[in-house]
């Protein structure tokens, strides 16, 4: 028994040090300028945390641990994403069947499409009035870079795990065509039509979470409007992960949300 509880103790303990590291290398994306001014900064930043061979009691406490941090500080997009990772095995895994029966996502697991800055010049040299052009500029007006989005750490059973990859990777794109603002409204927003639309159990309580910490007005309006839109948004439109978004920067974005059934958010 004494050994069990030591044993115990340690897992606990490498955990804690896993979730410690894991916060000490990993930012949020608001910190991107910094990276750019600071080359030890950004060299911290790209080191890889090898945590795919944490025990399961050690996973859990990561869990945890990411769970208390994120409800301490919402903003924190990379323990967001861990908290995601772990909890969306089942997840990952049909998300990944639907891909491969579609014929968007195929074509997707097959290229291992990635979202980055590559991508955004690409989409700065679209004309006005684009798809592309409208990604750029949001992405320009808030000092986002693609290549500063969360790695996926907590798994690596691919090919399952390009399916968080994507869906990770086009949350922008989800900004641009759905036209949610990059508050804390706006993402519970997403998080409600990820979670109607890809299923994800993270999604759905990151929305309930979030919309709690909301003033009243806030809440009532995401409860008496937002949500029940968000469902049929998120259960009309092509599955998210599946949609070839970089092969239409040239189209508008009115063609852009008639090609997948995708739907403004009601003002």
């Amino acid at each position: 028994m004494v050994n069990s509880a030591k044993k115990t103790f340690l897992e606990m303990s490498l955990a804690r040090a896993a979730f410690c590291e894991l916060r000490k290398i990993t930012r949020p994306r608001t910190l991107c300028n910094q990276a750019d001014r600071n080359p030890k900064f950004e060299s911290q930043y790209q080191r890889k945390l090898e945590v795919s061979q944490l025990s399961s009691s050690q996973l859990v406490a990561c869990f945890c641990l990411a769970c208390i941090e994120t409800l301490r500080d919402p903003a924190r997009a990379d323990l967001v994403a861990a908290v995601g990772e772990i909890s969306s095995d089942r997840a990952r895994k049909r998300l990944y069947n639907r891909m491969c029966g579609n014929e968007g996502g195929k074509l997707l697991l097959l290229e291992r499409r990635r979202v980055t800055n590559a991508t955004l010049e690409v989409a700065r040299s679209h004309k006005f009035g684009t798809f592309g052009h409208a990604y750029a500029q949001f992405m320009d007006t808030r000092g986002f870079q693609p290549d500063y989005r969360p790695i996926v750490r907590f798994s690596n059973q691919d090919p399952w795990n390009y399916t968080l990859v994507r869906l990770r990777e086009i949350h922008d794109y989800l900004h641009v065509l759905f036209e949610c603002p990059t508050s804390v409204e706006g993402e519970i927003i997403l998080k409600a039509i990820e979670f109607t639309n890809c299923k994800l159990p993270i999604s759905g309580l990151g929305a309930l979470i979030g919309s709690i910490q909301l003033p009243t007005e806030n809440q009532q309006r995401l409860r008496h409007i937002v949500f029940p839109w968000a469902v049929q948004a998120g259960l009309k439109c092509t599955p998210l992960e599946s949609i070839d978004y970089e092969s239409h920067f040239h189209l508008s974005l009115q063609q852009v949300r008639q090609l997948y059934g995708i739907n403004k958010v009601p003002r």
